[in-house]
């Protein structure tokens, strides 16, 4: 797919699509059923606890997000 105004293809929109593609897939396991989806993130976000850094989190204790 190409962007009609600006007819150059690049490797950042072959990494977007990639990105849409895998995300496509993702909801097609759950039957493109939001609610599905939703319960499979927060499963995983459960799961992974102690990997995930929340941006909240270090905002609200006054730290640089950089």
């Amino acid at each position: 797919m190409c962007d009609p105004i600006n007819e150059e293809w690049t490797a950042a929109d072959d990494a977007i699509e990639e990105v849409r593609e895998i995300r496509r897939q993702i909801s097609a396991r759950f039957d493109d059923d939001l609610d599905k989806l939703f319960d499979h993130y927060v499963e995983l976000e459960k799961r992974h606890a102690g990997r995930l850094w929340d941006s909240r989190t270090r905002y609200k204790q006054g730290k640089s997000a950089a």
